[in-house]
């Protein structure tokens, strides 16, 4: 599923349901029973799984201020053309209270057909930088959320740094000393094979089985932070330059700009 945003008439966030709630993708670890409540200030993912006690099914709670002049509109996609399901919505807003500024998502899409073989980020190329998202203009960083395949790329890749370039610095802002710190969860993802956090900053998952290493995670940084501003340029990268294997990621990133 897929999740679209319209604001005064301008397409701002066309992102993959299970990217932007990352933890969405505890159902595809080999353990039962699968239910948990995970959370973060902004975000909040609500599972029950344990057939055939339950139905597979999720509550997902989106809580970032949405600021528009014209109009919103919030429209839920259905790529995969599934009829398995069925989907109910609730939206609160006023008309009294407005800012200046345009929420975004952008990012990379997981993509999970699983009737079709698919399970795929973008490739991280290890031993170098990699380009995250590039975004210009004033505003503020408020949220990020990933996952990634780590398969082939052993349990240690988390130690590579995410990096912060704030209006068109030569070096980070923000340089994380590892994946688990940037998710502010310090424990290293707090076990080995399976486990899950949540706290109003941050919520991680893993799902390990053989051969699958699956990791879900997300900080809410206008929580942790304020969020991040930048006046004219942000620039997000992953550095991976002492780290030799690749491995696949999808992210969602929101963030705040001027109008």
């Amino acid at each position: 599923m897929h999740l679209k945003l319209i604001v005064d008439d301008v397409l701002v966030a066309d992102v993959d349901i299970a990217t932007l709630w990352a933890y969405h993708h505890y159902w595809k670890n080999p353990f039962s029973p699968r239910r948990s409540y995970h959370w973060n200030r902004h975000l909040e993912l609500n599972i029950a799984d344990e057939p055939p006690t339950y139905t597979p099914q999720a509550s997902m709670l989106f809580r970032f201020p949405i600021y528009y002049s014209s109009g919103f509109k919030a429209v839920l996609t259905n790529p995969r053309g599934r009829t398995d399901f069925l989907s109910f919505s609730q939206i609160f807003y006023t008309e009294d209270f407005t800012l200046p500024y345009r929420l975004h998502i952008g990012g990379y899409n997981w993509t999970y057909y699983p009737e079709g073989g698919i399970d795929e980020g973008k490739l991280i190329i290890g031993g170098q930088k990699n380009d995250l998202l590039s975004i210009s203009g004033e505003g503020l960083l408020a949220y990020f959320s990933m996952v990634v395949d780590a398969s082939d790329a052993g349990g240690s890749f988390i130690e590579n740094d995410v990096e912060v370039y704030v209006d068109n610095e030569s070096s980070p802002s923000i340089k994380s000393t590892g994946l688990e710190d940037w998710f502010l969860s310090g424990w290293g993802w707090i076990a080995a094979d399976q486990s899950h956090y949540s706290s109003p900053t941050q919520y991680v998952a893993v799902k390990k089985g053989d051969p699958d290493h699956l990791l879900g995670a997300a900080v809410d940084l206008a929580e942790a932070y304020n969020g991040i501003a930048f006046n004219n340029k942000l620039d997000l990268k992953i550095d991976v330059t002492d780290w030799p294997a690749n491995f696949e990621m999808g992210y969602a990133v929101i963030y705040y700009l001027r109008v």
